[in-house]
């Protein structure tokens, strides 16, 4: 028998209130809190996925440029969040989710979906 509940494998999602008890007796306080902010993060993000609301890129308002060319450059400490902000792109139309740095550091990128960023400076 597996620890995931019924709840979980028919509705996919999972909280405290459907994790089987054996499971959260073992989790100390600091990784409850840390499954908290990782569902928060999960639910953020498919939201953000939901969420498009698309229109043609203005070349004069933004600087549009590859993905990989604006990863490279945010590895490289070319962008930061005090600079300006961004928004993923295809390579006609600008979406309406907003590019987080701190992702693109870490190695999220969602360049399965998107070809381009639109970054706006300040």
């Amino acid at each position: 028998m597996g620890y995931m509940s019924d709840k979980v494998k028919t509705t996919g999602l999972i909280s405290p209130d459907n994790l089987p008890d054996r499971i959260l007796d073992t989790l100390s306080h600091t990784e409850i809190q840390s499954l908290g902010y990782w569902l928060f993060a999960q639910l953020r993000s498919q939201k953000e996925y939901t969420a498009r609301k698309m229109k043609p890129v203005n070349k004069g308002s933004c600087d549009h440029m590859l993905i990989d060319d604006f990863v490279m450059s945010v590895k490289e400490g070319l962008f930061t969040s005090d600079d300006g902000h961004g928004r993923y792109a295809t390579e006609t139309e600008e979406s309406d989710i907003t590019v987080r740095l701190s992702e693109i550091r870490v190695g999220r990128v969602r360049s399965h979906e998107w070809t381009h960023v639109c970054w706006y400076n300040k």
